[in-house]
């Protein structure tokens, strides 16, 4: 069994979102939803081990200006990010994340299959 963690899911899709908590909640992961929409409380922020962020947010943030935010709040959670784009920008945005200090656990193309997102959980620390 995975051991259980603190996940943070940043989507402006309230559907995802919900579907992604349940099955992470199923697996005994403690999950809050956030849509993405405002840049989330530091508090909530700290609280998270781990999260999973949309790199296309339809509100105020992009996923890039809300990790410069963030990136001073410590502890930073551990991420996933995840996108309906193209592997290269994944790729790019995993670089652009570690080099703001932040270690990028997984990056999944949506629509991506649950065991795939269970796998980037298990790795997380």
């Amino acid at each position: 069994m995975t051991e259980q963690r603190r996940i943070l899911i940043v989507d402006d899709d309230p559907e995802l979102s919900s579907v992604i908590a349940e099955c992470l909640g199923d697996k005994g992961h403690d999950c809050r939803v956030i849509d993405g929409l405002e840049a989330p409380d530091p508090e909530v922020w700290k609280w998270a081990e781990l999260a999973i962020l949309d790199l296309r947010l339809a509100g105020r943030y992009d996923s890039t200006a809300l990790l410069r935010l963030l990136e001073a709040v410590a502890p930073a959670p551990e991420l996933i990010l995840s996108s309906g784009c193209d592997s290269d920008t994944l790729e790019s945005a995993t670089r652009a994340a570690e080099r703001l200090g932040f270690t990028v656990r997984a990056a999944l193309r949506k629509p991506f299959p649950v065991a795939r997102l269970h796998a980037a959980v298990a790795t997380s620390h």
